[in-house]
């Protein structure tokens, strides 16, 4: 318990942070840097299910948080956000082997995408997401400097922008030299460690706005 209200006592753990106030816990995240030499991409889907449309994206940038390349792509007919995020994922991986970043972490903020990639069978795999699977699979075994980790949504937010745009505009589109003016705030925010408060509404609101 925390005697002086004015206090709070903060700890940081890869993006996770606990302050107490008044015992309550408030819990923020901040994306994380990767190491020295290695490049960092987060993935993301959307989907809207009034439409049947969706999209996936990925963001990677570097160890120094600079901007190193980010993808949009729309799909005219999806069928689930889960499906939506597998192929975010796979993009991310296609990504990374096409420019030769293997040494690399990929982040995803589905833990269903994250729990199909660790699992050493696929019969826990629908069956419509098992092909998409099954390249992610065998694109690790080959380069199994991609590191694969699940990171809270929080820390996912410039993929996401690029989804909701995605599907705003019903276009894909890539940037490799400069960001898209959509990702200018969040790329200065992440890159000095901005923290953001957990949101506790609707997990399916941002797949669906």
């Amino acid at each position: 318990m925390v005697q002086d209200k004015k206090a709070a006592e903060t700890h940081a753990t890869n993006g996770h942070y606990v302050t107490h106030r008044d015992s309550r816990p408030i819990i923020f995240f901040s994306w994380v840097k990767p190491p020295l030499g290695m490049h960092k991409v987060n993935a993301d889907g959307g989907f809207r299910s009034t439409e049947l449309i969706g999209s996936c994206a990925v963001l990677v940038r570097d160890s120094e948080g600079n901007f190193s390349y980010a993808e949009m792509k729309f799909f005219e007919k999806m069928t689930s956000s889960v499906r939506a995020e597998a192929e975010g994922a796979l993009l991310a991986l296609q990504v990374l082997v096409g420019n030769h970043w293997v040494s690399s972490y990929l982040e995803l903020d589905c833990e269903q995408v994250v729990n199909y990639l660790k699992s050493t069978s696929l019969s826990s795999v629908p069956h419509e997401l098992r092909a998409i699977v099954q390249q992610m699979k065998i694109i690790l075994t080959n380069h199994k400097c991609i590191i694969t980790r699940w990171s809270n949504r929080e820390t996912n937010v410039g993929p996401h922008i690029l989804c909701v745009k995605a599907m705003d505009e019903r276009s894909s589109e890539k940037w490799d030299t400069s960001p898209p003016d959509c990702l200018t705030i969040t790329l200065n925010e992440d890159k000095i460690g901005k923290k953001r408060m957990k949101d506790k509404k609707n997990k399916k609101r941002r797949k669906s706005t």
